[in-house]
C-alpha cells in the first residue's frame, strides 16, 4: 500500500479551488472519485477540512481528473485533518490506517477503491514541476520519501478492571499454602475444627464467623463438631482463591450456599447462628431458642437495608466492597459488648424493633395488616403513605402475603420512618410519594399528600392553617431542585434537610414538632452528636421499655406483699416468664403468638431475654435475703429458748 503525503493533497485542493471556485473542494473531489455518482458519495465538508495553500500550479483540468481517480482519502487523523491521500497500486484496495483514524468512510467507498486503476509508472522530466501527475510519477518511479509503507501494530491496552480482584501469581499462592501448613502444624493432629480454627482464618484473611460456611465448603458432614485435615482444607482454599482474588469476593464465594457471585438472605443464617451461639454478649440468649430466629431475621434485614443499594435482594461483591459489612464482622469478634456494635448486631436495637412489632401484631400471627400498621405511633404516619406501602411500591412480597406486612418488611419500615437521612430511607419514601413512577415528584403529588396533613390540622382546630402554596414555596426553597417545579431523587439526596421535607408530607406528629422548632436552630437539633437518628431513637425507646418493665416488676412485688399469688396462676406464670428466658421457651404460645386463654392483657409486650440476666441476679439476691431471714428466725428461736430456760 502506497501513500501520497498531505503536501500532494494540498496541491490538488489548491488547483481544484481554482478550477471550481463556486464549488467546495471536497464535493469536487468526490465527483472525481465517482463521476457517475453511482455510490452516492457525498462527503461533508468537515471531512476534508485543511489549510488550503495559495500556491499556483500550472496544470490542466484533464490531468487533475486523471490523477483524482487515483486518490483515496484516508480518515481524519487525531489532529482533525486527513492524514494522507492514498494512491492505489497493483490493484490492491486502499484501507484506512489502523492507528490515529476513525472509520468515517463508508464501506461503499472502500469497495469503489478496489476498482481504481493503477497509477502510471513513467513520466517525463518536464512534468516534475509540481504538478499532481508529476508527483505521482515521481513517487512511483523513484521511490521518493513522499511514498511510504505503513505497517502499524494495534496498541495493546493493559487490563485494568478485575471484578473479583487481581489474580495471584503462582508464587503468591504457594506462599499462602506454606502459611496454612505452618498453621496446621501447630494444631493437634494437624486438624482444625470450629473451636481452634482462629489461626487458620487469620491466614485466609476472612472474619472469624465465616468458619462454619468454610468448614461446610470442605464437605464436612458436621461443621459444628467435625474436623478437617490440612490437605483437605488447603485443596479447598486453593480452588477458592484461584477464582476469587480479593477478600470480598472470597467472602461471597465461601458464604454462598450455591456458589453464586452474590448472597441471598438465607446464606447468612448459619453465620449469624454461630454468632448467637458463641458470642459472649449473647450468652443470655442461648436458653431462649425461640428468640434466635427473630434476632437473626432482624440482623439480616438490617444488613440488606444498608448494604443492598440496588434493592435487588442480592448482595453483590461491589456492594460489599462499598460497605462496612466485613469490618463490622471483624469488630464483632473483638468486642464483647454486643450493644456497642451499632451496625446490624445491637441487641438493644433488636429489642426495640421486636417490641414495636409485638405491640402492633394483636392477633400474634407475625403479620401486620393495614389497620395494624396505621396504629404505629398513634396514627402519626400518613394513611395515604401506608396505602402506597401496601400497594407494593417498596416490597413486592406484600402482594404474596394476602396484603399483610411481614416482620422483615416492618424492619425496613421502622428504620426508614425513624431515620429519613440515610440513602435507603430517602429512596424508600421517594418510591412511596412518586405516584406515577416517573422518577419526579410533581406539584400534584406533593399536594396529594399534603391534603391529609391539612385535614388533620382542621380536625385538631389549628388556628393557623398552612395552605399548600405556602408549604410548596417553603419546601422548594428547602430542597432547591435543579429543575424548578420538579423534585428528583438526586435533589433529595443532595439536600441536608431531606428529613424535614419528608416528615412534612409523611408524618403529622413530626411535622408539628418541626413547626414548633422552626424558629429555634432552623430545623437543627441543639445538641450535636455522632449518633444517627435511628440510634438516638433506639436508645430512647430502649430506656423507656426497660423503665416500664421495672415499673411492672415493682407493681407485682407490691401486690405480692398484700395478696400472695395463687400457684400456677396465669398472671404469675406469664408475667414472670416474660422476665425469665427459660420460661419463655416453655411458653410457646406466648412467644410465637398463638392465641390461648392464658394470654392476659396486662402483659402485652414481649420481654427481652436480656432482662433475664438482670432478673437472675435479683433472684439470687432475693434468695440470699430469704436465707438470711431463715437464719434470723432461727436465732430468734434460740434466744427465746435461752430466755425461757
Amino acid at each position: 500500500m502506497e501513500k501520497i503525503s498531505f503536501q500532494a493533497f494540498d496541491s490538488v485542493s489548491s488547483v481544484l479551488s481554482k478550477l471550481y471556485p463556486r464549488k467546495s473542494s471536497a464535493v469536487v473531489l468526490a465527483y472525481i472519485l465517482d463521476p457517475s455518482n453511482e455510490l452516492q458519495v457525498s462527503p461533508p465538508r468537515s471531512l476534508f477540512e485543511a489549510r488550503w495553500s495559495k500556491r499556483k500550479l500550472g496544470t490542466s483540468k484533464s490531468s487533475i481528473d486523471s490523477f483524482g481517480k487515483k486518490l483515496v482519502l484516508s480518515p481524519r487523523g487525531s489532529d482533525g485533518y486527513p492524514s494522507t491521500v492514498q494512491s492505489v497500486s497493483h490493484g490492491t484496495p486502499t484501507q484506512a490506517s489502523a492507528q490515529g483514524s476513525s472509520p468515517r468512510l463508508s464501506s461503499d467507498t472502500t469497495a469503489y477503491n478496489s476498482q481504481l486503476t493503477t497509477p502510471a509508472q513513467g513520466t517525463n522530466k518536464a512534468d516534475v514541476g509540481g504538478s499532481p501527475s508529476a508527483l505521482g510519477a515521481r513517487s512511483s518511479s523513484t521511490g521518493d520519501s513522499i511514498l511510504t509503507t505503513s505497517e502499524t501494530k494495534p496498541e495493546v491496552i493493559p487490563r485494568f478492571y478485575y471484578p473479583t480482584g487481581v489474580p495471584l501469581t503462582n508464587a503468591e499462592i504457594q506462599q499462602v499454602v506454606t502459611r496454612l501448613r505452618d498453621a496446621f502444624e501447630k494444631l493437634p493432629n494437624r486438624k482444625a475444627n470450629k473451636m481452634n480454627i482462629q489461626s487458620i482464618m487469620r491466614v485466609c484473611g476472612l472474619p472469624l464467623y465465616t468458619r462454619v460456611p468454610l468448614l461446610t465448603k470442605c464437605k464436612i458432614s458436621d461443621p459444628q463438631n467435625g474436623f478437617v485435615s490440612a490437605d483437605t482444607f488447603i485443596s479447598t482454599w486453593k480452588n477458592i482463591i484461584k477464582e476469587a482474588h480479593d477478600t470480598e469476593s472470597r467472602f461471597v464465594r465461601v458464604v454462598s450456599k450455591t456458589g453464586a457471585d452474590y448472597l441471598m438472605p438465607g446464606d447468612l443464617e448459619c453465620m449469624l447462628q454461630d454468632v448467637v451461639d458463641t458470642h459472649k454478649g449473647l450468652l443470655f440468649l442461648q436458653e431462649a431458642k425461640d428468640f434466635h430466629s427473630r434476632y437473626i431475621t432482624t440482623v439480616i434485614s438490617r444488613i440488606f437495608y444498608t448494604v443492598n443499594r440496588s434493592w435487588s435482594g442480592k448482595l453483590s461483591v461491589p456492594e460489599i466492597r462499598n460497605s462496612n459489612l466485613l469490618q463490622t464482622f471483624e469488630q464483632l469478634q473483638h468486642e464483647e459488648d454486643i450493644n456497642r456494635i451499632r451496625d446490624f448486631f445491637s441487641y438493644e436495637h433488636f429489642y426495640v424493633i421486636y417490641c414495636k412489632f409485638w405491640d402492633l401484631d394483636l392477633d400474634r400471627d407475625l403479620l401486620l395488616s393495614h389497620a395494624d400498621l396505621c396504629k404505629h405511633e398513634s396514627h402519626s404516619v400518613s394513611q395515604k403513605a401506608i396505602d402506597r406501602i401496601f400497594q407494593g411500591t417498596v416490597s413486592k412480597k406484600l402482594s404474596n402475603t394476602n396484603m399483610k406486612m411481614s416482620y422483615n418488611d416492618f424492619v425496613w419500615f421502622l428504620i426508614s420512618e425513624e431515620d429519613k437521612q440515610t440513602p435507603t430511607s430517602v429512596e424508600y419514601w421517594f418510591r412511596v410519594m412518586d405516584l406515577d413512577g416517573d422518577g419526579v415528584l410533581s406539584m400534584y403529588e406533593l399536594e396529594f399528600f399534603w391534603q391529609e396533613q391539612l385535614q388533620r390540622m382542621v380536625q385538631q382546630d389549628f388556628a393557623d392553617l398552612l395552605p399548600f402554596e405556602d408549604i410548596l414555596c417553603e419546601m422548594l426553597d428547602l430542597v432547591k431542585p435543579a429543575n424548578p417545579g420538579k423534585i428528583t431523587l438526586s435533589d433529595l439526596k443532595k439536600c441536608k434537610l431531606t428529613h424535614v421535607f419528608l416528615n412534612t408530607f409523611i408524618n403529622f406528629k413530626k411535622f408539628l414538632d418541626i413547626q414548633q422548632r422552626q424558629n429555634v436552630g432552623f430545623y437543627r437539633d441543639e445538641e450535636e452528636s455522632n449518633m444517627t437518628d435511628w440510634e438516638k431513637y433506639a436508645n430512647e425507646e430502649y430506656e423507656r421499655l426497660v423503665s416500664e418493665d421495672g415499673d411492672q416488676e415493682s407493681y407485682l412485688s407490691y401486690e405480692d406483699d398484700f395478696e400472695p399469688a395463687v400457684e400456677n396462676s396465669p398472671t404469675t406464670s406469664l408475667s414472670m416468664s416474660a422476665l425469665n428466658s427459660a420460661e419463655i421457651s416453655k411458653s410457646r404460645d406466648y412467644v410465637i403468638g398463638t392465641p390461648t386463654e392464658q394470654v392476659i392483657e396486662f402483659v402485652d409486650t414481649p420481654k427481652s431475654p436480656l432482662d433475664s440476666s438482670k432478673v437472675a441476679k435479683v433472684q439470687k439476691e432475693t434468695d440470699d435475703v430469704a436465707l438470711t431471714d431463715k437464719y434470723v428466725e432461727k436465732l430468734d428461736l434460740d434466744v427465746l429458748k435461752l430466755s425461757s430456760s
